[in-house]
This record gives C-alpha cells, sequence and structure tokens, in this order.
C-alpha cells in the first residue's frame, strides 16, 4: 500500500505553473512491471497484495487557472453556500450520461454549453484526455444575429423555434418572421423575413466547426481509432434537432444525443422528473451523482467550510420528496 501511495504522490508531483493549480487527480489505472522495450506491462486498477518489482500509476490531471478557482469561489461563498471541491464540467456530467461500459470500450462525451464545448474521452474505464473547444451554444447564436443583422435575443429565438443542424432535413422552406435592427439613427426595429433554410444553414456551419474541431484534437491525440463506443452529446447546445446526425457526419463514428441513467440516480435516492432530461442539466445531475476520486482529496486537501454545501443542500431536498 506504501508503494501504491507513492507512485500516486510522484505522478502528482508534476511542475506545476505558479498562475495555474491542479483541481482533479483521477487514477485510471496501475501497471506492473512495464517493459522499457516493449512498454507492455500488467494493467490493474487494484495492485495491492500484487507482486513487482516495477510500479506506474496512470492518471489524469487537470489543472487550471488560479483566477477562474478564484471566481468560483468567490460566487459560491458569496451565495452562501460553502465549496468542498472543484469538478471538471465533462467528468460530472459522465456521471449522468455515461455507462461503465461505455468508458470500458471507449467513448467520448461532447458537452455543448453555452460559452465552451468541453470533451472527455473514457478508455479503459477512466478519463484519458480532456480539452476545450472554445466555441459553445452562445457562439452560433452570435453568428446567426451576425448573418442576419438582429439582435442575439432574436437569434436565440430563431435558434430554439426554427433551427435546425442540417440542411437536408428542410424538407420545404418558408419564410420566417424576424426583427431586424435598422442601422440608422431611429432605434425601433421593423419586421423582416428570412428563409427557414438561409437560418439552418447558418447553424449548420457553426456546428460543423465545432465538431471539426473536435475531430482534428482527438486525431492529434491519436484517440480518434479509440472510442468503439463513438460520441455521446450533453448540455444545453446538444438539444437542436439533428445535432446527432450532423456530428456523425462530420466525425464518422457512432454518435448519440445522451440519455440521463435514471437507475443511477433514483439508486442515489433522488426523485427524477422528466423535465431533467433536458441535456442542459447533465452536469447538474451529474454533481449530485459525483464521488472524488481518493487521491484528489490527498493531493488538495478537502476544504472545510462551516457554511452548508450547496449539493447537500439540493441532494436533501430531492431525498425528501420521496
Amino acid at each position: 500500500e506504501g508503494n501504491v501511495k507513492s507512485a500516486v504522490k510522484n505522478a502528482c508531483g508534476i511542475p506545476t505553473p505558479t498562475n495555474k493549480q491542479v483541481i482533479s487527480s483521477v487514477i485510471n489505472h496501475f501497471i506492473l512491471d512495464k517493459d522499457s522495450a516493449t512498454h507492455q506491462g500488467v494493467v490493474t486498477k487494484y495492485p495491492v497484495g500484487q507482486t513487482a518489482t516495477n510500479l506506474e500509476v496512470n492518471m489524469h490531471i487537470v489543472t487550471v487557472s488560479n483566477q477562474c478557482v478564484s471566481a468560483i469561489e468567490q460566487s459560491i461563498n458569496g451565495s452562501g453556500f460553502g465549496l468542498n471541491n472543484i469538478v471538471l464540467n465533462s467528468m460530472a456530467s459522465s456521471e449522468a450520461y455515461i455507462t461503465q461500459d461505455e468508458k470500458d470500450n471507449g467513448v467520448c462525451l461532447v458537452d455543448i454549453g453555452a460559452g465552451v464545448t468541453n470533451l472527455s474521452v473514457f478508455t479503459k474505464g477512466g478519463i484519458t484526455y480532456s480539452a476545450v473547444i472554445q466555441k459553445g451554444g452562445d457562439q452560433i447564436t452570435e453568428d446567426i444575429a451576425y448573418a442576419f443583422d438582429t439582435s442575439f435575443e432574436e437569434a436565440e429565438r430563431l435558434k430554439l423555434e426554427y433551427g435546425d443542424a442540417q440542411v437536408k432535413s428542410i424538407r420545404e422552406d418558408k419564410l420566417v418572421p424576424f426583427q431586424q435592427i435598422n442601422d440608422d439613427d431611429d432605434p425601433d426595429q421593423s419586421e423582416h423575413y428570412l428563409s427557414q433554410q438561409s437560418l439552418v444553414e447558418v447553424i449548420e456551419q457553426s456546428y460543423s466547426t465545432i465538431f471539426s474541431s473536435i475531430k482534428k484534437v482527438l486525431q492529434s491525440q491519436q484517440l480518434d481509432r479509440s472510442l468503439k463506443s463513438g460520441f455521446v452529446l450533453a448540455g444545453g447546445g446538444a438539444k437542436i434537432k439533428g445535432c446527432d446526425m450532423l456530428m456523425l457526419s462530420c466525425v464518422t463514428v457512432r454518435t448519440k444525443l445522451g440519455c440521463i441513467n435514471v437507475d443511477k440516480i433514483t439508486t442515489k435516492k433522488l426523485q427524477f422528473e422528466d423535465s431533467l432530461k433536458d441535456p442542459a442539466y447533465a452536469c447538474a445531475l451529474g454533481l449530485l451523482l459525483f464521488e472524488p476520486n481518493e487521491s484528489d482529496f490527498n493531493f488538495r486537501g478537502k476544504q472545510t467550510n462551516k457554511q452548508t454545501s450547496i449539493l447537500s443542500k439540493i441532494r436533501d431536498h430531492l431525498s425528501t420528496k420521496l
């Protein structure tokens, strides 16, 4: 057991820039007696009790800027709640959306949020890679606003009411009324019309940019052929019709819209309502299910706070409804 702790400590001792800190250190597996020539060894999740002359640990360590952590802490504490730990968005979402079989076979969770798109790759049962694409649902809305010279709010309405991720899904084009912002000094707005096909063309191009970026990132890490279970979409940005089919055409690997693991939620004695099936709640539900890796607390040290954890309050509220 002492050798295991030593291996984990050494792995966590990687140099970290002064402006960043580790928020997560997840143990994926251990390797016994790895051959220096073939790079092969005995892979195990529980090395205690086994005999070996050499022990290595495979971990996924996530670092973020101190400024981001400080902003989160101030926001939570300012709301009257306590902060126990900080969790990577996609790791939380995976608790509600990804099965253990998918993690074992190889899967990529794509969480399309408002500002960014988070992706996490799971292979051999654990997380092996994570990245952030600097484009999300808000940027798609901004593309619509720019293309049709309208406000962000009106562009969001157009996206939600008439949007689709694929032009080929539009069987019959139609004119869609919208408010366009005038360029002159008159602040009044006038009603205009655009074709639904033109709207969807902008949306498809924006989503294609995200999916193409994901494909390039995974190819650069040589992970594109490790996803036997394909891609799982989550987040509010994944709700638009045809999102999964467009991604399938871009990455040519099986893709599906994530489905909440209801059994896992009810096992935790939390009441589940149909409204929570919305992909936008993937991260929030995942946080309720998340059980931090032991190494997180050994490495970062669990923070104590006299204020009640926000997650504890939410869990208690949902549990009392049963």
